[in-house]
């Protein structure tokens, strides 16, 4: 698939690393950008290498990474998958972070996410997304979402869900614009987000 020069395929293991720092640079207020590159390189991997998930990365005609997305057909079981095989690791790259009551209070409020919306919503979500500035209003996103949602389709998914910081106009609006309605609302890390469906069936 390409677009304004860009082509959206699967994340290599080894470019991780690079998908983190976008992740950290573009996503700054989220809480996972807390934790480190190198916690976000393994959650990645591990999100990559599940049958449970997926990376997509979007690349310029040099192969630079300018944008990603990620998603789960079934977010508990995605971080189930994670945690057994990276739990260890993830959490030693981690520690020196977690000796504050309030970053151990959020990771386990992250951890028990998905239980707290079971049934709510549909299982299968658009987890993350994230495009360098310089691509940013150039078609990258679009062509991410596009992906993502061939990609739910491919595995059988039709309905898929995304939360959204309540505060975050802009991303608020992109969701809205592309055809996501609101479905309600839940408290994530000590503030509202809202949660947003879709079809991949467009």
């Amino acid at each position: 698939m390409a677009l304004n020069k860009t082509t959206v395929r699967p994340m290599r293991t080894n470019e991780a690393a690079a998908v983190a720092a976008l992740h950290r640079d573009q996503l700054q207020q989220a809480f996972l950008s807390t934790l480190g590159t190198r916690f976000l390189a393994q959650l990645y991997r591990g999100i990559a290498s599940s049958d449970h998930g997926f990376v997509l990365v979007a690349v310029d005609d040099t192969d630079r990474i300018v944008g990603f997305i990620s998603g789960g057909t079934n977010t508990k079981k995605l971080y189930r998958s994670i945690l057994l095989r990276r739990g260890w690791i993830m959490g030693f790259l981690v520690l020196p972070r977690a000796l504050s009551f309030s970053v151990i209070k959020r990771i386990w409020q992250s951890l028990r996410y998905p239980s707290t919306t079971e049934g709510a919503f549909p299982d299968a979500e658009l987890l993350s997304v994230a495009v360098c500035a310089d691509m940013q209003g150039r078609g990258p996103a679009k062509a991410l979402l596009d992906a993502l949602f061939a990609e739910f389709q491919t595995r059988g998914v039709r309905d898929i869900r995304v939360t959204v910081g309540a505060q975050l106009a802009r991303a608020n609006a992109y969701y809205l614009k592309h055809g996501f309605v609101k479905a309600g609302t839940i408290a994530s890390h000590g503030a509202t987000a809202n949660v947003y469906v879709t079809s991949t069936e467009g």
